[in-house]
């Protein structure tokens, strides 16, 4: 540990470790690698930066330390463009869960699809098995494990997945860059950045359609250990601020599409309203980046939007209510583990 010490005189004294000479870090390299005590510190916690299994530290929720099981008959609502979501076609599904995140899609995430010229299809799916969530040390560890073995090929697959994503796919020239960028990304940055950051990017990248590889092999290793899901933590950290979306891997084994319909503009208007004000409600005090997740915009767009569709049941005055009782929970447990959404989701559901 290096001590600084004031004389009386005011001069300052430096004292570093005895045998560390100036420069050399203790647990990371020049290059900003780490070092084999570094791993031994950072990889007891999973703790790289100021990511957690590559999740921002500030967005980690407690229920990524452990896996869950999510059980048979559970309802998960998942939103598909135009047409109905098809199980069969053992495509990943995406879903969500909570109160919090099924306003978030059926809102602002239905919205979009509107202002692109889109239908937006309401799909209630239901669990035909018991289902396991990998924990978010577990999903990351699979994926190192695969990454190891095939470095090459992982990046490159990584990152034509990715660049297909982008706004400018279109563009053959700026995709085929963007998706050698991203592959170099990976072999140049290190293994810490990859477990990291890395990881993080190919969440992104399993949205992909025409580039699969990297994903059908992870999701089959996940398979092999008995997983059906993992977390979707690019939703976690950026976009809608969710509290606990789930990408589910083997769904034609595991869910049933029971009924789908058409989400009308009235429906999503609604849905967003109380999206917002959930977000609004969290940073109640605090004037947000985005003016639409102010906390009195919300509160006057939920009011407006409930007076427009003629709505009794105040969705404001619920929330209000439930915010209270997670304030109250959080008092009685002050040794609790749960983060302030968790335990509003938590109440939530025993509703």
């Amino acid at each position: 540990m290096t001590t600084w010490t004031c004389t009386r005189q005011g001069e300052l004294y430096h004292h570093g470790i005895k045998g560390q000479k100036w420069g050399v870090r203790r647990f990371q390299n020049k290059d900003g690698s780490l070092t084999p005590a570094g791993r031994r510190r950072y990889d007891d916690d999973g703790v790289i930066g100021n990511k957690k299994y590559g999740v921002k530290k500030k967005y980690y929720k407690s229920y990524m330390d452990e896996d869950r099981v999510f059980k048979k008959g559970k309802h998960i609502q998942n939103i598909s463009s135009n047409e109905k979501r098809d199980i069969d076609r053992g495509a990943p599904v995406y879903g969500a869960h909570t109160r919090h995140d099924k306003n978030a899609y059926a809102g602002q995430y239905a919205r979009g699809m509107l202002d692109w010229g889109d239908k937006a299809i309401l799909n209630d799916i239901v669990l035909t098995k018991d289902v396991k969530v990998a924990s978010q040390k577990t999903a990351v560890n699979t994926f190192m494990e695969l990454y190891k073995k095939d470095p090459k090929g992982m990046a490159e697959s990584i990152g034509n997945a990715y660049a297909e994503l982008d706004f400018f796919h279109g563009i053959k020239k700026f995709k085929d860059w963007n998706a050698d960028r991203i592959a170099k990304k990976f072999s140049k940055k290190g293994e810490e950045w990859v477990k990291s950051k890395g990881y993080l990017v190919f969440n992104q990248s399993m949205m992909s359609t025409e580039e699969n590889r990297a994903r059908t092999k992870y999701y089959d290793l996940l398979i092999k250990k008995g997983y059906g899901a993992i977390s979707d933590i690019n939703d976690v950290q950026t976009g809608y601020n969710s509290d606990d979306p789930i990408i589910f891997i083997n769904p034609k084994n595991t869910m049933k599409n029971i009924k789908s319909r058409e989400l009308s503009a009235d429906e999503i208007e609604i849905a967003n309203a109380r999206y917002l004000y959930d977000e609004g409600i969290k940073k109640k005090g605090i004037v947000d980046s985005m003016i639409d997740r102010d906390y009195s915009f919300a509160k006057s767009y939920i009011k407006e939007v409930e007076k427009k569709y003629g709505l009794t049941d105040s969705y404001a005055k619920s929330q209000t209510e439930l915010h209270k009782q997670a304030k109250r929970y959080l008092k009685d447990h002050p040794n609790s583990k749960l983060t302030y959404s968790e335990v509003i989701a938590m109440l939530d559901e025993r509703k």
